[in-house]
C-alpha cells in the first residue's frame, strides 16, 4: 500500500520518522492528506494504520532525522560485506532474510539504519558502504 498510495508523493522512508500509536497515525494521515484527490480506501487505510502502529509505535525508535548519507569513496568486496552482514545481522536474522531480499539502495538504507537503531553493531562509515554493496548485489533490479 505504501508503494501504491504513498511513494508517488513521499519518499519511501517518510513514515519511519515517527513513533506513535494508531490514533496518532490516523490523525497524521488526515492532517497531511486533507486535499487528496483520491482518498485511500477505508479497508486499505485500516491495514496501513495497523501496520504503522505495529512497526512504528511509541515503543520503537523512529528513523533518526539527523542521519545524512555519507559519500562512498571506498567499496566493500563481496567477502568484506558478507563478513559484516554475518557480524551485524545473523545474531537476530537467518542469512536468507537479507540474501533473498531485493531492495533499492534507498530502501536498504532505511532497513540498515533501522536495524542499527535496534542494536545492530554497525559503525557510521560501514552503513553507506553496506548500502552501496547491497544495492549493487541484492538490488531491486537483480
Amino acid at each position: 500500500m505504501i508503494f501504491k498510495y504513498c511513494t508517488s508523493c513521499h519518499g519511501i522512508d517518510d513514515y519511519a520518522y515517527y513513533a506513535q500509536d494508531r490514533a496518532a497515525w490516523d490523525a497524521l494521515l488526515d492532517a497531511k492528506h486533507r486535499r487528496m484527490d483520491v482518498p485511500l480506501p477505508a479497508s486499505e487505510r485500516a491495514i496501513l494504520l495497523d501496520w504503522l502502529a505495529e512497526r512504528f509505535s511509541p515503543t520503537t525508535k523512529p528513523f533518526p532525522r539527523t542521519y545524512v548519507a555519507q559519500e562512498v569513496t571506498t567499496f566493500f568486496s563481496d567477502a568484506e560485506a558478507e563478513a559484516l552482514l554475518t557480524r551485524a545481522c545473523t545474531s537476530c536474522h537467518e542469512p536468507d532474510r537479507f540474501n533473498n531480499a531485493r531492495f533499492s539502495p534507498d530502501r536498504w538504507r532505511v532497513v540498515i539504519v533501522d536495524m542499527r537503531e535496534r542494536g545492530a553493531k554497525l559503525e557510521d562509515e560501514e552503513v553507506e558502504r553496506l548500502v552501496e554493496w547491497l544495492g549493487r548485489t541484492k538490488g531491486s533490479n537483480q
